[in-house]
């Protein structure tokens, strides 16, 4: 059930449970999911399942506080994915806000900005949390690089 306050004048997916994002939107770096899962519907909260945790614990290792989390698509669709109404989806949320850093994790969120970028601001693409806890890659190495990403001398927040 959506909450009161959600409003979509876009989406056909309206009947779906819509999660919105945590965090400010003014934010200085903003991190798009794909889909909330199971966990993030119960809660209202996107990442707060197994995936999220390992992310909250990264961005706590890392001291960073000034962020807002939210997915691509905020209703939960994950079979029927229609990426033109999710581009319009994205656009309706976030047309021209500033980010000095976009995170973008996982395929699906990947491949709806591919050709497409409502955000003002640097969009960097990384493996969805999900995969490290697949074992994909190691936290370690993934950990070490979304420092880089942060903090590497061609950050434009480096001085978080």
């Amino acid at each position: 059930m959506r909450p009161a306050s959600a409003t979509c004048s876009v989406c056909r997916y309206n009947d779906r449970p819509f999660v919105p994002r945590d965090g400010p939107i003014d934010a200085r770096i903003l991190i798009l999911g794909e889909a909330p899962g199971k966990a993030e519907v119960v809660a209202g909260i996107p990442f707060v399942g197994k995936s999220g945790q390992l992310l909250r614990k990264a961005l706590k290792e890392l001291k960073i506080t000034d962020y807002c989390i939210d997915n691509a698509c905020p209703c939960g669709v994950t079979k029927d994915f229609d990426y033109e109404l999710m581009k319009r989806c994205l656009w309706e949320r976030y047309a021209r806000r500033d980010y000095d850093l976009i995170i973008v994790l996982g395929q699906v969120a990947k491949k709806l900005l591919e050709n497409f970028n409502p955000f003002n601001g640097r969009i960097i693409y990384m493996h969805h949390p999900a995969y490290v806890l697949r074992g994909g890659t190691s936290y370690t190495l993934w950990l070490w690089l979304l420092k880089e990403e942060l903090y590497g001398p061609d950050s434009r927040i480096n001085t978080m």
